[in-house]
């Protein structure tokens, strides 16, 4: 039995997660919203929050029961990740290649990690976007096919593939062919190698897809993620991580986010 105050409990806690995070290498990729796109791919030290409203309250958790994610539904999980991200970031794709599969494998029961889309680096982050968007909304379908999806993929038998939840096996796939082969794209080719990596490796109708993306045929989705970021403060810096326990808001991260300081932040 511990009998610790619960402000000295709390004050260790987060000096425990600011040992964590200095400990990590401090940047994150940087960009602008205008039109050519100032300042992309440029880095920004990391800074983090300790104070803010619970997950039912923050902006930036508004709506994530609609957004692709892996684990436990939020509202049962212990641990809650919301992750703004943009594909065309370098250090997003160290998150999404470095940590999160360390997510997955250790804390894959009890913690939610939610993709937020967040084009604010290069180019060619935005039709990869509305490609994002376009891909999960084919496949996950409607709100009223969810539960459906969710059993059928939380009952697949053999290896778990890269993200199952909601049935969003394809659309994980495209986001993780995005962060693995970033240098392939640019604004002119992403949208044809798109739709040829998803012709041969899903079973998404890849010229559909394609197509919705030119029309940005979901931007109100992409809009929705700019929106509750900006809310947020995620400002221009990807990826920015916002750590919930037990409902509760720990903190928030940006940069180069490691195991060890979603984990310290989180004290699983």
């Amino acid at each position: 039995m511990s009998h610790d105050r619960p402000d000295a409990r709390t004050r260790r806690r987060l000096l425990g997660v600011a040992a964590a995070t200095g400990a990590s290498a401090l940047a994150g990729c940087t960009g602008g919203l205008s039109a050519d796109f100032p300042g992309a791919g440029d880095t920004e030290a990391t800074t983090a929050t300790t104070t803010g409203p619970p997950l039912g309250d923050h902006p930036a958790a508004e709506g994530i029961a609609d957004q692709a994610r892996f684990g436990p539904p939020p509202a049962d999980a212990e641990g809650v990740v919301v992750a703004f991200e943009d594909p065309s970031c370098p250090r997003c794709a160290a998150w999404e290649t470095g940590t999160v599969p360390k997510l997955r494998e250790r804390l894959g029961d009890r913690v939610a990690v939610v993709f937020r889309s967040y084009p604010v680096i290069y180019p060619w982050g935005r039709p990869a976007t509305q490609a994002i968007e376009a891909a999960f909304a084919r496949e996950t379908g409607s709100k009223a096919t969810q539960a459906t999806t969710d059993e059928r993929s939380t009952t697949t038998s053999g290896p778990t593939p890269y993200g199952t939840r909601q049935g969003s096996t394809a659309t994980w796939a495209l986001i993780r062919h995005y962060f693995e082969n970033q240098d392939r794209f640019d604004a002119d080719n992403v949208l044809d190698l798109t739709r040829a990596f998803l012709a041969e490796e899903t079973d998404l109708d890849a010229d559909a897809v394609v197509a919705d993306a030119e029309a940005k045929a979901h931007d109100d989705a992409v809009q929705a993620d700019l929106a509750g970021g900006d809310a947020a403060g995620v400002g221009r810096t990807t990826p920015t991580v916002f750590l919930f326990r037990d409902g509760e808001f720990r903190t928030s991260a940006r940069g180069s986010i490691s195991f060890r300081v979603v984990n310290a932040a989180l004290g699983l």
